[in-house]
């Protein structure tokens, strides 16, 4: 019994008691003559609790082997994207023949990894061409697949199935220590910037997939803090620029500036990237670029006036303090004597174990995994910033599970 715990010991318990009364008062003989003369409500509520613990402990264990399965969602819809299928079908509907065909697969097995794409919300079905030949077209879901999609959704599948996959399956043994990390076990001890910096191939991916990523809770970000209170945003390490391009293009932002500083290992594919959106939303000439590691000197562009704002716009997550502490005080060296804001967006977890959403506990397994980063409480990142003299004035929680955090010199 010792090894049980929670709700697991009193249950066993109560199977047991039910179980001897059921057997002396629910035990008929053949005639349908109770033994134990019970009254037939007692023998109806012995009954309907044992049915409640069955359906309970049925439920509980969907419930788990749901969670045990979820990997295979995944892969599903990384398969139809890498095939090109949402491509496929862009042009219409085809038939399995048809759509086999053109993405080189073999009809029987699309056939059966499409009808598990149906079920989870991805692709359709469409009315058959022929008789009895199925047919297939993109929905809302597939079509964020498309290899043009400005989403970037499709990258970001690639990402984590190519990536990160393998570092997961690393997490087993990636806990017994704070300086084994799962993402290095799983590529031969090289660390995840550095692995981006040797494959480019993995580089281009990624710098495509930071689109989708930065595009997450857009709209709460835009509609939850004030920014055209800022002369100047410097976005600092914001990959491929949707945040800064987006905040550019708003209304009433026509006299905005810009500055993204991108990573150095992105370089190239982050660049071509940031210019086509920057071209695209209209911001070109307010809009600058440069590149560099947060942690060198020089790279944070010294404010040039007072009302400006640095941004960091989930960075510093994927660091642990002692590597997110020298970034924010570089922005505290770069900010001179001028009266300049630092702009965090970040998730900011509930202060109990208990209270934390399973996006956020992900989350912050995720960054471990891949980084040793960490997602932070309140508190936590109160007393970091403390750290490099920055004094917390304003945190708003956003419904995204994301929080905008303003500091000012302390």
């Amino acid at each position: 019994m010792q090894l049980l715990s929670g709700w697991a010991k009193p249950v066993l318990a109560a199977v047991f008691v039910v179980g001897v009364a059921g057997i002396f008062y629910l035990r008929e003989d053949v005639k349908g003559r109770s033994h134990v003369k019970a009254s037939r409500s007692w023998r109806g509520i012995c009954a309907a609790f044992l049915r409640w613990l069955l359906r309970k402990l049925q439920r509980d264990t969907d419930q788990l082997a749901e969670i045990a399965m979820n990997f295979s969602a995944s892969q599903v819809a990384y398969t139809l994207a890498v095939h090109g299928v949402a491509d496929a079908l862009e042009a219409g509907p085809k038939t399995l023949p048809a759509l086999a065909e053109a993405v080189e697969a073999d009809p029987g097995r699309l056939y059966r990894l499409l009808r598990a794409a149906i079920a989870l919300g991805l692709f359709s079905e469409a009315p058959s061409s022929s008789q009895g030949a199925p047919a297939f077209c993109n929905n809302s879901l597939s079509r964020l697949m498309l290899e043009g999609h400005p989403s970037g959704m499709r990258f970001l599948l690639m990402h984590l199935m190519e990536d990160c996959w393998t570092a997961w399956g690393h997490l087993h043994d990636g806990i017994d220590t704070p300086y084994a990390l799962p993402f290095d076990r799983a590529h031969g001890g090289e660390s995840f910037w550095s692995y981006l910096k040797n494959h480019p191939a993995q580089r281009k991916v990624f710098a495509r997939a930071m689109t989708a990523l930065n595009s997450f809770g857009m709209s709460e970000v835009m509609q939850g803090h004030d920014w055209l209170q800022y002369t100047k945003i410097i976005d600092l390490h914001g990959d491929s620029g949707t945040f800064l391009a987006t905040i550019l293009a708003a209304r009433g932002h026509e006299g905005q500036k810009g500055i993204l500083v991108q990573p150095s290992v992105l370089a190239g594919e982050g660049q071509e990237v940031s210019a086509r959106l920057a071209a695209s939303h209209g911001v070109s000439d307010r809009m600058s670029f440069t590149t560099g590691d947060l942690h060198q000197p020089g790279v944070v562009p010294a404010c040039s006036g007072p009302g400006e704002a640095y941004v960091l716009r989930c960075i510093l997550h994927a660091q642990p303090d002692m590597d997110a502490l020298p970034v924010l005080k570089r922005v505290h060296e770069a900010m001179g004597e001028q009266r300049a804001y630092l702009v965090l967006i970040e998730r900011c977890l509930p202060p109990g174990i208990s209270q934390a959403t399973s996006q956020q506990a992900l989350s912050d397994l995720h960054v471990m995994v891949l980084a040793n980063g960490r997602e932070r409480n309140l508190e936590e990142w109160r007393s970091l910033l403390q750290s490099a003299s920055f004094k917390l004035i304003y945190c708003h929680a956003m419904q995204n599970s994301l929080a905008i955090m303003v500091a000012m010199r302390g």
